[in-house]
């Protein structure tokens, strides 16, 4: 479990300024988790990403596997791809949903929509 007891007290989360496209920000959390061999340092990199660490609502939490190493971490050296903060990797997965998008209409504008 990871510890949280507010904003003034975030336990295992970091803050995570999130800049959308129509100039808003907001404040999400971040946290490297683990399960397994799965962990921060680990090849599996496992990190949950909310607007509300206290709840995790369904529609603002993310949780993500990657392969970036964590800065400072010791796969960093091995790694064949740059380290990557909290607040890249919220940054990062927040692109998903444009990418997405734009594969969705790509596909409708080639005929290969099912």
């Amino acid at each position: 479990m990871l510890a949280w007891d507010g904003p003034q007290a975030p336990g295992d989360w970091a803050a995570v300024q999130r800049r959308f496209r129509d100039g808003h920000v907001e404040t999400w959390w971040a946290a490297e988790a683990s399960l397994g061999f799965w962990g921060p340092d680990g090849t599996t990199r496992l990190v949950i990403a909310t607007l509300d660490p206290a709840t995790l609502p369904d529609k603002a939490t993310w949780y993500l596997a990657t392969n970036l190493p964590r800065p400072g971490g010791p796969r960093v050296a091995e790694s064949p791809h740059p380290p990557a903060d909290l607040a890249e990797l919220v940054r990062l997965y927040g692109l998903r949903h444009w990418v997405e998008q734009g594969y969705k209409q790509v596909k409708d504008e080639l005929g290969w929509a099912g």
